[in-house]
C-alpha cells in the first residue's frame, strides 16, 4: 500500500521527449520483470563532457572487433537513448538511417552524463570497438565519451574516449586513451597565442623529404565553434581548426594531431597556420606517443603566419639511426652506418635495409 522510488530523474527537459529508465534489477522492456535485460546485451555511449547546446550523433555502430583497418563485425540491435529532440530519433544514428539524419539528446546545455545514446543487442555480445561521428559544430558536440555496458544492477564503464572530433567518423577502440607507441602524433605550440590558434592544413609524412602521406583519425586539445579538427586536414586552405578555450593559450596548451589504427613511422609534418593577428604561433613542436606519454622528436622556430612549413625529425619515430659522414675507407664505428656520398636510395647495412643519402 506504499509508494516506493522506482527512478529518479534529474535531467528532465522542455519540449523534448525524454525516456524515463527504470533500472531496478536491470531495466525493464514493457513493464515485466520476466524481460529483465541480459548482461552484455544494453551498450551505450555517454557524453562525458559537457555540451554547450544539445549533443548530435550522426553515426553510431556498435563491433565484435577492432581490425587492422576499422571495426568489425557489425553487432544488430535496437535504438535506446537518455531522450530525443523532436524529429531527431536515435535511430537517425544507427546503420542504415539516412546519410544526412542524426539523432539529438533531449537536453540543452547538456551536462556530464545526461545524454547518451546506445543499442538493445540481440543477443549479449562484448561491445570492442565502435564507429562515432557527431556534428560538425563544437556546440553540439562532446570532446569526451564513456563505453558502457549493464551488468546486473549497474552501468560499467569499459572504456573512456576523450579528444573527440566533430564531422567526422572516428574509430574507437581501446587503444584510442592508451594508444601504442607511435600510434598518435600531434603538433603542439611552443609559443604564445594571443586569439584562437587557426591550423589551415595538417599533413603528417612517412618520408623524411615530406612524401608518402599518412592518414588517421584527428585529435585535439580542444575545438571552437565549427572549426573542428577535420577542417585542417581536408586539403581546403579556406577551412581550419580552431582551438576551444578562452585566449590567450600559453606554450604548450593547444595541440592538433592524429590517431591512426596502427603504428607509423611518421618523420615530417607540414604545417600552414593562419595569417590573421594573433592566431598563430611563432614556434611548433612535433611530438610521438611513446610508451604512454608524449615525445618531443623536433622544434621548429622562426615561422611566420600564412606560411607552408615543415617540421622534419630527420629520422624514424620508430629507431635512431645513426650516421657517420666518412670516406669509403674509413671503418664505421659500431653502432652506425656509413654514408660516403651516395644518392638517396635503400642500402643494406650491417644486415639492416634502410633508406638514406644524399638528394641534391
Amino acid at each position: 500500500g506504499l509508494w516506493i522510488v522506482a527512478l529518479r530523474f534529474d535531467f528532465a527537459n522542455l519540449n523534448a521527449w525524454d525516456h524515463l529508465h527504470i533500472n531496478a534489477l536491470g531495466p525493464l522492456i514493457g513493464g515485466s520483470a520476466a524481460e529483465a535485460i541480459a548482461d552484455r546485451t544494453l551498450w551505450r555511449l555517454v557524453s562525458a563532457a559537457p555540451v554547450d547546446k544539445t549533443w548530435a550523433v550522426r553515426h553510431l555502430a556498435f563491433f565484435a572487433k577492432a581490425g587492422p583497418e576499422g571495426c568489425e563485425g557489425l553487432l544488430v540491435g535496437a535504438p535506446v537513448a537518455s531522450g530525443e529532440a523532436d524529429d531527431h530519433p536515435a535511430s537517425n544514428a544507427l546503420p542504415g538511417a539516412p546519410k544526412e539524419a542524426e539523432w539529438r539528446a533531449s537536453c540543452i546545455e547538456c551536462k556530464v552524463g545526461a545524454a547518451w545514446i546506445g543499442t538493445l543487442l540481440t543477443n549479449p555480445a562484448d561491445v570492442l570497438c565502435v564507429e562515432f561521428g557527431q556534428s560538425d559544430e563544437a556546440m553540439d558536440a562532446t570532446m569526451a565519451a564513456t563505453l558502457e555496458v549493464w551488468v546486473g544492477s549497474a552501468w560499467v564503464v569499459k572504456n573512456t574516449f576523450t579528444g573527440l572530433s566533430g564531422g567526422v567518423q572516428l574509430m574507437l577502440s581501446a587503444t584510442w586513451d592508451s594508444p601504442l607507441s607511435l600510434q598518435q602524433f600531434r603538433v603542439v605550440n611552443l609559443g604564445l597565442v594571443e586569439n584562437h590558434w587557426q591550423i589551415m592544413e595538417l599533413q603528417f609524412f612517412a618520408g623524411i623529404e615530406c612524401t608518402m602521406e599518412i592518414h588517421g583519425f584527428p585529435i585535439s586539445s580542444s575545438n571552437h565553434r565549427s572549426h573542428m579538427p577535420v577542417n585542417a586536414f581536408d586539403g581546403n586552405s579556406s577551412t581550419f581548426w580552431e582551438v576551444g578555450g578562452v585566449p590567450p593559450f600559453p606554450p604548450g596548451s593547444a595541440w592538433l594531431g592524429a590517431h591512426y589504427a596502427n603504428p607509423q613511422d611518421v618523420k615530417c609534418a607540414i604545417i600552414r597556420q593562419s595569417d590573421e593577428n594573433g592566431s598563430w604561433t611563432g614556434v611548433v613542436a612535433l611530438e610521438r606517443m611513446w610508451n604512454g606519454t608524449w615525445e618531443r622528436m623536433a622544434v621548429l622556430e622562426n615561422m611566420k603566419e600564412g606560411g607552408w612549413f615543415a617540421v622534419n625529425a630527420f629520422r624514424s619515430a620508430a629507431s635512431n639511426v645513426f650516421v657517420n659522414f666518412q670516406d669509403a675507407s674509413t671503418i664505421t664505428p659500431l653502432g652506425y652506418v656509413a654514408d660516403i656520398g651516395l644518392p638517396f636510395s635503400g642500402k643494406r647495412n650491417n644486415g639492416t635495409f634502410l633508406e638514406y643519402g644524399w638528394n641534391c
